[in-house]
């Protein structure tokens, strides 16, 4: 059964669309996830009863309430979170996330000391809206081999995925690689520059959630969903 529990635990916090739930019983997505898992045959309090099944990928943040949330920094955690409300005001983000007001402040600044964050524009009551310098996938299952991570093994994927199409979907890309985050991004940003790869927004009507979630932000704050290989 632990294994069951935990696939099934991964596979709803992926969607969610920030990744993290609100243990509470007036949470009505916890309360699905509650009977997923009881159908498994957990019962009782679930946020001890989960305790043993949250693996090397998953973690509880414990403050009010307590989340259950990916593995990973606060950092990438509050990231995440912007990423998703991009263009909202400060005040607008720090509602109902798995932080403190003190963590929130103390989160958000590091990450605007790090450049990763911009307070690019103002609102109509002259508040800073924030937006995303990157893009940062979920988490994954798989371990991530950064000796793979190489201009060559970017283009086997991409061709592998173009099928003749002269496009391919940044986030079908993203998965297929399963490199770290910074390392793919890093590398999309390279190749632009370098003028070999052209990376284009586009119409999100199409895209998942979670296609939109795993495409690319770049330095601007602008989404970009498709990337065309520059033919020569």
């Amino acid at each position: 059964m632990e294994q069951n529990v935990t696939d099934q635990l991964v596979k709803f916090l992926r969607s969610q669309k920030e990744g993290f739930i609100a243990l509470s019983d007036s949470n009505q997505e916890f309360k699905k996830l509650k009977k997923q898992l009881e159908q498994l045959g957990l019962k009782g309090d679930l946020k001890k009863a989960i305790g043993p099944y949250l693996g090397d990928v998953l973690m509880l943040k414990r403050s009010r309430p307590t989340y259950l949330v990916f593995k990973q920094t606060d950092e990438d955690l509050l990231f995440r979170v912007v990423q998703s409300r991009s263009g909202k005001a400060p005040g607008t983000v720090a509602n109902k996330i798995p932080f403190t007001k003190n963590e929130f402040l103390t989160v958000l600044n590091r990450l605007l000391e790090q450049g990763r964050v911009r307070a690019l524009k103002f609102n109509d009551k002259y508040v800073p809206v924030l937006y995303p310098v990157e893009s940062v996938p979920f988490p994954s299952m798989a371990s991530e081999h950064k000796n793979d991570v190489s201009e060559e093994k970017f283009k086997e994927a991409y061709s592998a995925l173009e099928q003749g199409k002269f496009y391919v979907r940044i986030c079908d890309m993203r998965r297929r690689l399963n490199w770290p985050s910074r390392e793919f991004d890093m590398m999309l940003i390279e190749l632009r520059d370098a003028g070999q790869l052209q990376l284009q927004d586009g119409d999100t009507d199409f895209f998942t959630k979670e296609d939109i979630r795993d495409s690319f932000v770049d330095e601007n704050g602008f989404r970009m969903l498709t990337m065309a290989w520059r033919q020569k």
